[in-house]
């Protein structure tokens, strides 16, 4: 029996997370590894470069999905050794990382190095090894992370048999030593086979570190990315244990930016921003992820040790059956353990591992080896679940952040040329940091240069468009001038008119003064009041004409108002337009009046001197009623003339109120 170790742990504060997770891990934890075979189920015990090493991705899809290319986009250029096509291009396990000078090296010696990161992968045999291994070159992204590039999911069974190892397990293997899974599917062609159905079911347990990336998604219309991101969510969602589909980026690691998916640009700019920045924040997020891991790694150790415990107790000398293993770990003799387990040692069903896998593994291993639970390990494997990983969770969030430095490369439209490019295999590529760098100076200098330019086409600019507002104010000027001739023009008309009216008036006046003396005062009354308003129509125009010239110079809120105190004036001029209609009816009626009586008088002074020669008495009689009924008549005028006058002040009245 092992006996544990009485030594303190450091303390995580001092020594930093990672050191005090290092040391409580092999002294709690590799112990009951060791003691309940759990290498041989899983994977084998954690090294110190697992712990110290930098954080990965792992990229997963089909072939020709765009896993190299999204390796390009980060990297601001292609790997040694990296090859971007629409067939299948890459058939090995790419380890991508840090290194001043570019070298390959390969998976044999890989697996012999003790400082690399994943040599624990030896355990899949030489095969495996030969499809593996490390290109390093200098990146600024590769400084604090490393990049793991896969070989294209297969859909043929051939295929898949020949590759000569698991590929399903070394997906499983990886996916519990990295940090991030980003699964790419083609907008183009959205198919899923066998192979890549059985890797998404394997990835069951660390749906945290899932990605899902729509790659080429601006070489489809906006309609067609849509029912394809939908049709795939609902195929994952078939596929993966989980009550919600994680969420799915669309993106384009091209160069280029293709036509077809205009409107979509800033939606892939936003989910590529994003996830470059869930890539660039990984080195933060590292020890903690790293923590999380070795605490679920423990657990299960401690489920699989009742497990094995379980088993041993329900048959007796199991340890000297040799086909205990295999009659003993049935996957329905393991559920009925499952669930004995559950309702002792309260755990969830869901934490046990596959009944299946789980037989497949035992029938490998010797039943003389396995072991019942010693106490001892299983107390200090519970101080470390419960104790130990909390402390060091604590210290790794309170860790210093390190800032990533990492610009997003830019992508172009596509060039009209680009079928030549093809031919001629001179595609432009993501571009490197140095020559980036100088693309950004020169950019600069152009950038100086247009502004210089600019500059003086913006002056040139500003003076052509000064010019253009002069002669538009100049013609301006000359139309409104050619408006007031024709408006003074058309007043001088207007008075020449009616002083040839008021000359008329005049002759007629006369006229009418040797025949009535009554009738001509009246009739040259009626034609001053139409001399005077004529004047004062012209007077009004005039008014108006410098009023518009003024107004030019005000507002518009004040040149509003103007226009409507002149329609309203327009309208006070109509009702007195009126008004004088009016007058002349009534001025005519009394001159129709007037020459009625004129010839009555006549008539009786005739009758009255044919009267005188008859009889002198009658005659005398008769004149003096003839004079009392002039003096009559006579009197009768002004009352007309009066009752002319009340009315027309009372429409003068009635104008004034309509106008207020």
């Amino acid at each position: 029996m092992c006996k544990p170790d009485e030594k303190p742990l450091p303390d995580p504060a001092v020594v930093g997370a990672m050191e005090a997770l290092k040391a409580a891990y092999e002294k709690k934890v590799v112990p009951s590894e060791m003691r309940y075979l759990y290498s041989e189920f899983d994977t084998p015990p954690l090294r110190d470069q697992e712990f110290m090493g930098k954080p990965t991705i792992l990229l997963l899809g089909q072939y020709s999905v765009g896993k190299t290319s999204m390796i390009s986009y980060l990297l601001n250029g292609n790997y040694p050794g990296a090859d971007i096509g629409p067939e299948p291009t890459t058939d090995i396990f790419a380890h991508v990382d840090y290194s001043e000078k570019a070298q390959t090296i390969s998976g044999i010696t890989l697996a012999s190095d003790p400082n690399y990161q994943f040599q624990s992968l030896s355990i899949f045999g030489d095969v495996f090894l030969n499809k593996l291994k490390a290109t390093r070159f200098s990146a600024p992204l590769l400084k604090h992370i490393s990049i793991i590039d896969t070989p294209g999911i297969l859909t043929g069974d051939k295929q898949v048999e020949n590759r000569g190892y698991d590929f399903a397990q070394v997906i499983k293997f990886l996916s519990s030593k990295v940090d991030y899974i980003f699964l790419l599917f083609d907008a183009n062609k959205l198919d899923i086979s066998d192979e890549y159905k059985q890797v998404i079911q394997i990835l069951e347990g660390n749906e945290d570190k899932i990605k899902i990336i729509l790659n080429k998604a601006d070489w489809v219309s906006p309609r067609e990315l849509v029912h394809v991101r939908g049709a795939l969510m609902w195929a994952l969602g078939k596929i993966m244990r989980c009550p919600e589909v994680p969420k799915v980026f669309i993106g384009s690691f091209w160069p280029y930016w293709s036509n077809k998916n205009t409107l979509l640009r800033d939606a892939i700019k936003e989910d590529l921003t994003a996830v470059v920045k869930e890539i660039a924040d990984l080195p933060n997020s590292y020890h903690r992820r790293r923590v999380n891991d070795v605490a679920k790694r423990a657990r299960n150790v401690r489920i699989h040790g009742y497990v094995m415990d379980e088993i041993m107790r329900r048959k007796l000398f199991f340890t000297k059956t040799s086909t205990a293993t295999d009659t003993e770990t049935q996957p329905h003799k393991l559920r009925d353990v499952y669930k004995t387990l559950a309702i002792n040692r309260r755990i969830v069903l869901n934490d046990f591992p596959d009944p299946e896998l789980f037989h497949k593994k035992a029938k490998k291993t010797k039943a003389k080896d396995w072991a019942r639970i010693d106490y001892k390990l299983e107390k200090l494997l519970n101080s470390f679940i419960e104790n130990d990983i909390s402390s060091i969770a604590n210290a790794a969030i309170n860790e210093k952040e390190c800032e990533v430095k990492f610009r997003v490369p830019k992508k172009v439209p596509l060039p009209e040329d680009y079928n030549k490019l093809v031919k001629s295999k001179k595609l432009p590529e993501f571009l490197a940091e140095s020559s980036q760098n100088q693309s950004l100076k020169d950019e600069k200098k152009l950038s100086e240069k247009d502004y210089s330019k600019g500059k003086s086409a913006k002056q040139s600019k500003d003076e052509n468009v000064r010019s253009k507002n002069e002669k538009d104010k100049n013609g301006k000027n000359d139309e409104e001038m050619k408006k007031h001739d024709k408006a003074t023009k058309s007043s001088n008309e207007s008075n020449q008119k009616s002083k040839q009216r008021n000359v008329k008036s005049e002759k007629n006046s006369k006229s009418a003064q040797m025949e009535n003396p009554l009738k001509s005062s009246k009739h040259e009354e009626s034609s001053e009041m139409k001399s005077k308003v004529r004047k004062n129509q012209s007077l009004k125009d005039e008014k108006k004409l410098s009023e518009k010239d003024y107004s030019k110079g005000k507002s518009a809120k004040q040149s509003k108002d103007e226009n409507v105190r002149s329609k309203n004036e327009k309208d006070k001029n109509g009702k007195n337009d009126e008004e004088m209609k009016k007058h002349d009816k009534a001025t005519k009626s009394s001159n129709e009046s007037n020459q009625k009586s004129k010839q009555r008088n006549v008539k009786s002074e005739k009758n009255s001197k044919s009267a005188q020669m008859e009889n002198p008495l009658k005659s005398s009689k008769h004149e003096e009623s003839s004079e009392m009924k002039s003096k009559d008549g006579s009197t009768s005028l002004p009352k007309i003339q009066e009752n002319n006058n009340v009315g027309k002040v009372s429409n003068q009245k009635e104008a004034k109120k309509t106008f207020a």
